[in-house]
């Protein structure tokens, strides 16, 4: 799975030989700092919002190549979740 930044625009692409591809355009609430390209595991991240029970997210990147956590916005209690990234060519 594939994420970018892009101002208040984000771009989640993932392919797959058995589904094929996928594109997604998203308008985000608040994006802050600079653009980012990153790659990861859609399982993991499949499994990290499972287990959230909020309607709205926040993610936080220190970096391409950076775990980045993802953690509900209204509840603090919960424990938030680490995702690591994956190197692509």
């Amino acid at each position: 799975m594939k994420l970018r930044t892009e101002k208040e625009q984000i771009e989640i692409s993932s392919q797959s030989p058995e589904l094929g591809r996928v594109f997604e355009n998203l308008i985000a609430d608040q994006v802050e700092g600079e653009e980012l390209r990153i790659s990861f595991s859609a399982k993991f991240m499949m499994d990290a919002l499972s287990r959230i029970d909020a309607q709205n997210i926040k993610i936080s990147f220190t970096g391409a190549m950076r775990p980045f956590i993802i953690r509900p916005i209204g509840d603090e209690g919960i424990l938030m979740m680490l995702i690591l990234p994956v190197r692509t060519f």
